[in-house]
């Protein structure tokens, strides 16, 4: 009796292995809440945040009105590294009693508002940390509001600025085709003794106004931060918070303004209240301008909160935010948890479109959806990172107590998955990051604190301070952003909200930049194969056609490298 031997080739084996590990490649990963990154957490609101590599490793900066996050002391500002937070020297402080946002009342307000990083060579200088605020000094040496930290010192930014409730709520690095400059905005009316009102830009030696400011319909006008995009007309500067005029020429700008480098420029009616936040996003129609805020109408057309801005027209989404402690939004930021594109905002409601959503939602383009179970007080601000494993997630600065119902104080992280095209590596296990916590902003610009049942506290403007309990000049209440931004509504009698003053700096930059994943969608089933086994599928198909003639092995190839060049 004879006996054969079957030789199966290796292309083959790998193949029936990978076919059978896609169910388990593509569930493997479920978004969720990491309450160890909230746990001790901060003590006071943490109002914005950043991604920055001081030359001893890549780490996340956040800011705000905490003296202590992760354990340790920290005057306002601190880092993680992934595993333990440090303080930034002596931090800022006010030593003569600081901003005082009500005469008389004394109270000091030493708050980070916006922490900017540039991680590159610029016109203006090596690498370096711009961080922004309430603060008259930072690291013992006067700076008036403004600062930078190259890793190991603090030092001034020329001269500062000046003006009763001195804040400065954004920062962003643009070159208006006269140079290359750092723009600040918040709520101050001089730089360097030079009129400057709400907005000025630095060119590495002197600090001058922009375009004649902005200012007016509010007592205490504000702007709570910016970004860069191109609506097809040219790249431009787009600044928000609560005013009314921009330049000597340009009345009615209702909250929103652009700036080209020449001149400014409105956006339709703009809004009927304070924007607190702004972000570009495609939303698979074409990249357009999305703004959050305390406005209930856009265009005079309603729109709860937040909004859409196509370069020509404003309309509402899916209903809005509403509910909480106003409805208001304080930050929005695109991300991909892993499971698809979306607009992420926190703020101040509990609800979005007809969806329950406790201080944080996200938008799809369709509808809204609750991100877990949230939070139990306001959230000011959002930084995300898809590519780097041991920082991928989703962090959210705020005033709250719990996460997603379990104790978690003023910072937190929704751990997503590795997007499609993106490294899979998983996420290095999370002993306990120590993340920080921070007070709230300044007076009549931080929402209503929950009551503490649990470590917690959620008001404050994300990345800057987007709106509530502030004390700069934002929206009653607001950080922003950086600010990325807070904001009030207007006509706040209390500190102009801290919007978040959404996306604007707050973003781990070049020059100006910020990260949030996105990733193409696999080549059909074969994206859901683990690489390794894709390669040797591949290869065993290619053995496989050569033995048996089999032409599919082709159309496999052929389908594979198409996704390749997508």
């Amino acid at each position: 009796m004879s006996s054969r031997i079957w030789l199966v080739p290796v292309g083959v084996a790998a193949l029936v292995i990978g076919v059978a590990s896609w169910p388990a490649a593509a569930q493997d990963c479920t978004p969720a809440w990491d309450l160890a990154f909230s746990n001790p957490g901060a003590n006071e609101d943490v109002r914005t945040l950043a991604f920055w590599d001081d030359g001893t490793g890549r780490a996340l900066y956040a800011g705000g009105s905490f003296t202590s996050v992760g354990g340790i002391d920290a005057n306002y500002i601190a880092k993680w590294d992934g595993q333990k937070w440090t303080s930034l020297g002596e931090g800022t402080s006010a030593p003569d009693g600081g901003v005082q946002w009500e005469p008389g009342s004394g109270i000091p307000l030493p708050y980070v508002r916006v922490i900017y990083p540039v991680t590159e060579e610029t016109a203006l200088g090596p690498p370096r940390l711009y961080v922004g605020g309430n603060f008259t000094h930072a690291g013992g040496q006067l700076v008036n509001g403004i600062a930078t930290w190259d890793g190991a010192n603090w030092a001034p930014v020329g001269g500062g600025f000046g003006g009763f409730q001195l804040t400065v709520r954004g920062l962003l690095m643009w070159d208006d085709g006269t140079g290359q400059a750092l723009y600040a905005c918040g709520f101050f009316t001089e730089a360097e003794g030079k009129p400057a009102s709400l907005i000025a830009k630095w060119d590495g030696t002197q600090w001058t106004e922009v375009g004649g400011g902005l200012g007016g319909a509010q007592d205490s006008p504000t702007a709570l931060n910016m970004l860069l995009w191109d609506d097809g007309l040219g790249e431009a500067l787009y600044v928000w918070g609560g005013f009314g005029f921009a330049g000597d020429h340009v009345s009615s700008t209702h909250n929103i303004a652009k700036w080209d480098g020449v001149e400014w420029h409105t956006l339709g009616d703009g809004m009927d209240g304070r924007v607190s936040t702004a972000a570009v996003w495609d939303d698979g129609t074409g990249e357009a301008l999305y703004a959050g805020g305390r406005f209930t109408t856009a265009d005079g057309e309603p729109a709860e909160h937040i909004a859409k801005w196509d370069g020509e027209r404003w309309t509402e989404l899916g209903g809005g935010t509403s509910g909480g402690t106003g409805g208001y939004v304080y930050w929005l930021f695109p991300y991909n948890d892993g499971t698809g594109e979306a607009l992420y905002a926190v703020g101040e409601f509990d609800q979005a479109g007809d969806v329950p959503a406790n201080y944080i939602a996200k938008w799809d383009g369709l509808q809204w959806s609750a991100v877990g179970g949230g939070f139990d007080g306001t959230t000011w601000i959002l930084l995300g990172e898809t590519a780097d494993p041991v920082f991928r997630g989703l962090y959210v600065g705020g005033l709250f107590h719990t996460v997603d119902g379990q104790a978690g104080s003023k910072i937190a992280r929704w751990v997503g998955c590795p997007v499609p095209d993106e490294p899979t590596e998983p996420d290095p296990p999370v002993t306990d990051p120590d993340p920080g916590t921070g007070p709230g902003d300044e007076p009549g610009d931080e929402p209503t604190e929950p009551p503490v049942t649990e470590p917690g506290d959620g008001s404050s403007d994300p990345t800057t301070d987007p709106d509530p309990a502030d004390n700069d000049n934002d929206d009653a209440s607001v950080p922003d952003g950086p600010l990325p931004g807070p904001q009030l509504p207007t006509g706040d009698s209390q500190e102009p909200a801290d919007d978040a003053g959404g996306n604007g700096s707050s973003q781990d930059a070049g020059a100006d930049g910020s990260g949030s994943g996105g990733g193409a969608a696999p080549c059909g089933a074969l994206g859901l194969v683990p690489l390794s086994a894709m390669s040797a599928t591949l290869v065993g198909w290619t053995a496989f056609r050569r033995f048996t003639g089999s032409p599919t092995g082709r159309r496999c190839r052929t389908a594979r490298r198409t996704n390749a060049d997508n």
